[in-house]
């Protein structure tokens, strides 16, 4: 998968005629990707629609936003009849401006889940949850970039029975931004 990837980027860097020097202070940038997942404390593998909206107010420090909506589990037995998530954090940049971003945050969140077993009466689950994220982005331009995303997250689902809700996701692909300050 990873030679896959950095295969597509030297591809599309030859095409597009290489990364430029890309200014991220006040960059917004967007992504949706379908994500996998696996939860850290079963053999559940539950895959997502993930959406990430993101703004750099300097070239250091971003924030961001994040939602995750189950699209259902590779497993045939399903834990959950659903478990989506909403995000907001930031992330710290420790590169300067250029084609290169390795990023490392921290997003606490809501997940609202409901267990799929179908004999009993139960209600939706509203979770907190907290994220550690680590990832890279390569900036194709200021419009374009590629980006791998992981994400740790830590808490549980509480109502009916505890069910761990702690899980490592990732998402990768093509991203788009927009320049938001003058140069």
């Amino acid at each position: 998968m990873g030679k896959k990837i950095v295969l597509i980027i030297l591809i599309c860097n030859a095409f597009i005629g290489g990364a430029q020097e890309v200014n991220r202070d006040g960059l917004l940038k967007g992504t949706l990707t379908i994500s996998p997942g696996f939860m850290l404390d079963s053999k559940s593998q539950p895959f997502y629609f993930h959406g990430l909206i993101e703004y750099y107010a300097d070239e250091k420090l971003s924030v961001t936003g994040e939602g995750s909506f189950y699209l259902g589990d590779l497993n045939e037995n399903e834990i959950f009849k659903y478990n989506n998530s909403i995000f907001a954090g930031f992330n710290y940049h420790p590169l300067k401006n250029g084609a290169s971003d390795l990023f490392i945050g921290f997003t606490p969140g809501i997940s609202f889940t409901m267990l799929a077993e179908q004999n009993k009466v139960q209600r939706m689950g509203i979770n907190p949850i907290a994220s550690l994220n680590t990832g890279y982005n390569y900036f194709i331009n200021e419009y374009f970039h590629f980006f791998l995303l992981g994400k740790t997250i830590l808490g549980k689902h509480s109502n009916y029975r505890i069910q761990s809700l702690s899980e490592f996701r990732f998402s990768a692909g093509l991203g788009f931004s927009i320049p938001t300050k003058q140069k």
